[in-house]
């Protein structure tokens, strides 16, 4: 069978298949982080380590969650190919991958070996300041977790209720040491 790269999608590719590796799932339950999933968020590698961001939407889940594991290889088909979300982007790209009604998702007969286990775009340290307040990107930072702080709750400024935060003190390979606030 023919795979479609993911570079290769546009909106207008209403057949394309797709044969990738899941290297990231995770739910995303709204802000306070509990009740149902409102969305599954993938992202996804092709045989060349081209990636992409995928979603299945809350009136999907219960088709397709336990259907698909983090690390696998699958066959994608009839999917809808959107824009890429503007904001909290897990990975740089135009366009992305939404699940349908109409998806399929096959495991597929001998796939190619070159499908990357892991896809991170690592930030370094010293960058980090600076992309402090910017909700462009989600970053990925690669170090040792050498302190924790005990769960506190915060009031955020914009009158929400007060959220729990954790305070981490990283340090990466260089000695350089940065504290962080989940």
């Amino acid at each position: 069978m023919v795979y479609t790269l993911l570079p290769d999608l546009h909106p207008n590719d209403h057949y394309a298949t797709v044969c990738v590796r899941v290297t990231r799932k995770w739910e995303y339950r709204g802000l306070s982080d509990d009740g149902e999933p409102q969305h599954v968020d993938l992202v996804i590698a092709d045989h060349e380590a081209n990636v992409m961001y995928a979603e299945i939407p809350q009136e999907m889940v219960h088709a397709f969650n336990n259907q698909i594991q983090e690390g696998e290889i699958y066959e994608i088909r009839c999917f809808r190919v959107a824009n890429a979300k503007s904001l909290y982007k897990h990975v740089d790209g135009r366009y992305m991958i939404k699940f349908t009604v109409h998806t399929l998702i096959m495991e597929p007969n001998r796939p190619p070996t070159t499908y990357p286990r892991y896809t991170y775009k690592l930030t370094p340290f010293e960058e980090l300041p600076k992309l402090v307040g910017n909700v462009q990107n989600f970053i990925d930072v690669l170090g040792v977790i050498v302190e924790i702080s005990e769960v506190e709750m915060i009031q955020p400024s914009n009158n929400q209720p007060p959220a729990p935060t954790r305070k981490l003190v990283l340090i990466e390979v260089s000695g350089l040491q940065t504290q962080l606030t989940l």
